[in-house]
């Protein structure tokens, strides 16, 4: 009965989660550019990589929820077990499909979309060519395969450090392929993790306070009442072109056209210009006065449309969440000041985590400044706090969830404030409903190496919930003194059954650091970068003038309608 309550569980999380990243997908894209294939490999592509942290919970659930009270030790071991293997499939399903939706399906949604703009023929001839470029994405993931399994395998140097042994000894070859690609898009994505994350975290806190959208308020007495001016001097306009004919007509009977009215009087540029043109003459000046006068009106005529689509889009469902937002200061100010708490909680943590690091990391560069205990000596909040609640799952699974989604909002607003950048250059802006769709599939790639990093990126953050969850074991001072329950570490791990087990996750991190250190040691740095990105950023928000706060409150999501920034405008 509890595998059909899991399995249920899981079927309704994989399809509530596609159906968020669906409609994510949907609000960004261009319409005019929006297809199926397009929509639903992005969407998936998402739900896989986003459903692939909400394991970590559960992985954590399934190691802590069997201890005894008194002991520490898991009371079913072959349960455990099963439970865990479980897991693990469940880990490598997802694992295996993110490395092929990134070097299979993406770059053939790309190429996809690509071939609907070039060549005509029928969707079978789109596919076959799309195939035929993804083939090239195909042969570097073969290559990646062959990487992983030639590559050398290096081993911790810590030789205190016993447990690292007894955790690589059973590294098979599907460990090896699976560590080593999902490394690799790891590392990929480092880039992109430092800008968007570190810019998204600040932002989304400053634009919630500094924005000033309820200035920019639709004011409608305002509009109309300059509907009717505009209407008014057009009637006015009107009358000045009748005026200039019926002038010309009568003073210019004499047939040659140059003792009309305005045969000397009238020397605007407009008249000169024609003169110029045509030849001097009092039919000319009046064709060209009346020409000055029909500019005026279209521009008049261009600012009554303005005026008429912004009090338009003021009735529809997205105008009138825009005057709710506007009216929602002091929520916002109260959610600026969360998401700032929040924000300055993963900094320091971060930041505590790398002092850390440099600190106690006794294999420094031949384990990625990995720690010998997942136990800190600093004060480490987030950590504490999860190991604390982790009995009372699923709360522990839902702050873990809060505070994970909010890292990948913070890559999204990035996503959506610098647009998809390869090496610093820009290749597509990121709007809603004016983002193209090859700017759609990259952003999706980009994303997904975020979310992969993040995964990553969370063993450092909390490193002791990761690994053991609340798990403890018995320890005493001295022959003679008292028993007391110890926190798990990873030097008690695999010494007694049943006592301080690893999470899945922690398992496959872990050897992936102790096999192939280089991949921690980029991760170690590119984090000293994220530091300094977010103090960069930091300052850029504190400099960054109203004008602009506001001015980025005022672009249109709608494509038809006025302020509009996506392609194509």
């Amino acid at each position: 009965m509890a595998v059909w309550l899991f399995s249920a569980v899981l079927v309704a999380a994989v399809f509530f989660t596609w159906l968020l990243t669906f409609c994510f997908s949907r609000y960004y894209v261009d319409p005019k550019q929006r297809n199926c294939v397009t929509l639903f490999i992005c969407s998936v592509s998402l739900a896989v990589t986003v459903l692939s942290l909400t394991l970590i919970p559960l992985d954590v659930y399934v190691v802590s929820s069997g201890i005894s009270s008194e002991t520490g030790v898991h009371t079913n071991l072959s349960e455990l077990a099963d439970m865990q293997d479980g897991l693990k499939i469940l880990y490598y399903v997802f694992y295996i499909t993110v490395v092929l939706l990134a070097f299979i399906f993406l770059p053939f949604a790309y190429f996809y979309f690509e071939e609907d703009e070039g060549e005509e023929g029928s969707n079978g001839d789109r596919c076959f060519r799309a195939g035929k470029y993804a083939i090239i994405f195909a042969v570097v993931f073969g290559v990646l395969v062959g990487a992983g399994f030639l590559v050398k395998q290096g081993a911790a140097a810590d030789t205190e450090a016993d447990w690292r042994d007894r955790l690589v000894k059973n590294f098979s070859n599907l460990d090896q392929f699976i560590s080593f690609c999902i490394a690799v898009l790891a590392f990929l994505g480092l880039a992109a993790f430092v800008i968007y994350v570190a810019y998204g975290l600040v932002m989304i806190p400053a634009g919630l306070w500094r924005s000033r959208a309820g200035a920019s308020a639709v004011d409608r007495t305002a509009l109309l009442t300059q509907i009717d001016d505009l209407e008014a001097q057009h009637r006015a306009a009107d009358e000045e072109v009748a005026y200039i004919r019926a002038s010309d007509r009568g003073e210019g009977a004499n047939g040659r056209g140059s003792s009309g009215r305005y045969a000397g009087a009238l020397k605007s540029k407009y008249a000169q210009e024609a003169a110029t043109a045509r030849g001097a003459g009092a039919s000319n000046e009046a064709r060209a006065a009346t020409a000055a006068v029909r500019r005026r009106q279209r521009e008049m005529e261009q600012q009554m449309e303005v005026n008429a689509a912004v009090l338009e889009h003021d009735k529809t469902v997205v105008g009138r969440c825009a005057t709710l937002w506007r009216a929602s200061t002091p929520l916002r100010y109260i959610a600026a000041i969360a998401t700032m708490a929040l924000s300055v909680l993963l900094f320091a943590q971060v930041l505590l985590s790398t002092v850390d690091r440099v600190k106690h990391s006794h294999c420094k560069w031949s384990c990625g400044f990995a720690l010998p205990d997942a136990a800190k000596p600093y004060f480490n909040p987030v950590d504490q706090f999860l190991v604390a609640i982790a009995p009372g799952f699923p709360a522990d699974l839902i702050f873990f969830g809060v505070f994970v989604i909010y890292i990948f909002l913070a890559a999204i607003t990035g996503l959506a404030a610098l647009g998809v950048r390869v090496l610093c250059i820009k290749l597509f802006p990121v709007r809603a409903h004016g983002t193209p769709a090859n700017g759609l599939i990259m952003g999706t790639w980009l994303l997904m190496f975020v979310a992969l990093v993040i995964n990553q990126q969370m063993l450092s953050i909390a490193p002791q919930y990761m690994s053991f969850g609340h798990q403890f074991y018995l320890s005493s001072d001295g022959p003679d003194a008292p028993v007391h329950k110890t926190a798990c570490a990873p030097s008690h791990t695999g010494l007694v059954p049943g006592v301080c087990v690893f999470t899945e996750m922690a398992k496959f991190l872990y050897k992936t650091n102790s096999k192939m250190p280089f991949f921690g040691v980029a991760q170690f740095f590119a984090t000293l970068l994220f530091l300094v990105a977010i103090c960069v950023s930091t300052l850029y928000a504190m400099c960054r003038s109203k004008s602009s706060w506001n001015a980025s409150q005022t672009q249109s999501d709608d494509p038809d309608g006025p302020g509009y920034v996506g392609r194509g405008r």
